[in-house]
């Protein structure tokens, strides 16, 4: 299907700097949970990352190799006690057989459309349409989908600690799947859906070629959503990144604030727009990607929301 000639930007869709709720620091008490693909968990343990793609796609999983490390909370910028564990180091990913015939109508801004096989837009990060959790393994990058919220109330779906997939879509032509979260009742900094960016299990990713995220979104969601992209400088060890959490000086991710309207529409989001929350310091190094996540700011999160995102990738200049 033919995209729009160009896709919503932050500033476009009436963005604001900062967060809605100013959250507390990484001491501040709270509870976290992370979901994440088909993972180990308690310190990161070895478990298959089933990754069976459609359209000939090839299934990556401990019998064929593929160790990947446990996947588990990642706290947002509030702190608060993580529930299982990640390893940045936790083994190589399997083989990977070739990709679905057919492809992808890539469009100059506001994402890809998957108008035929999987993965096969240039750049993508994910389509969904190859029925799993993990995203496309082009580009060299590998990772899995996730979910994550404060704490506060427990109907978040999927849940936490559970396989985060795909979920059928009939209203967007040329696409028949995406990945989807929804709950209510979040009362301190919301809940979370997102996905580790690796060049392997251990390594940050270099998106230093490209300059802006692209992606489709709908809701309804009343209120504002943060899109951030992690990198490892702000990320702690133990979620891939280097930062070290004593220091004080870790999450407060850079991203930008969005309001999405209830109908799917393309949204491009530059690098240069990209800040850290609460007015934190430090550039954005698109050179050391960790992981992109779409989060439902509170008092959004307190009320009922349905965020649907679909064929998100990266943009060359």
């Amino acid at each position: 299907m033919p995209l729009p000639s160009l896709g919503r930007s932050p500033t476009q869709r009436g963005a604001s700097p900062f967060l809605l709720l100013v959250l507390g620091c990484s001491s501040a008490p709270g509870v976290l949970f992370e979901s994440g693909g088909v993972s180990g968990f308690d310190g990161g343990g070895s478990a298959a990352s089933q990754l069976a793609s459609g359209g000939g796609g090839g299934v990556a999983s401990a019998a064929s190799g593929g160790a990947e490390a446990g996947r588990a909370g990642s706290p947002a910028s509030n702190g608060g006690t993580s529930s299982g564990g990640e390893t940045a180091n936790g083994g190589s990913a399997g083989a990977l057989g070739s990709a679905g015939a057919g492809g992808l109508m890539a469009s100059a801004r506001g994402g890809a459309s998957s108008v035929a096989g999987p993965c096969q837009a240039p750049h993508i990060l994910d389509d969904a349409e190859d029925h799993n959790g993990a995203i496309c393994r082009v580009d060299g990058h590998v990772g899995n989908w996730w979910t994550t919220n404060d704490g506060t109330n427990d109907n978040q779906q999927p849940k936490p600690g559970s396989v985060v997939t795909f979920q059928r879509v009939t209203d967007r032509p040329g696409s028949s799947l995406a990945m989807h979260t929804s709950g209510s009742g979040f009362k301190a900094w919301g809940a979370t859906l997102g996905f580790d960016v690796r060049a392997a299990p251990a390594l940050p990713y270099d998106a230093s070629a490209f300059d802006a995220l692209t992606f489709y979104a709908k809701g309804p969601v009343d209120g504002s959503i943060r899109v951030s992209i992690r990198v490892s400088a702000v990320t702690p060890t133990m979620y891939g990144g280097t930062c070290v959490e004593s220091s004080g000086s870790c999450y407060h991710y850079h991203g930008v604030e969005l309001t999405i309207s209830d109908a799917w529409e393309p949204y491009r989001i530059s690098f240069a727009e990209l800040l850290r929350e609460n007015d934190w310091d430090g550039a954005f190094d698109p050179a050391s990607v960790v992981g992109v996540e779409f989060r439902i700011n509170n008092p959004a999160s307190t009320k009922d929301f349905s965020l649907w995102i679909d064929d998100v990738g990266f943009e060359l200049p």
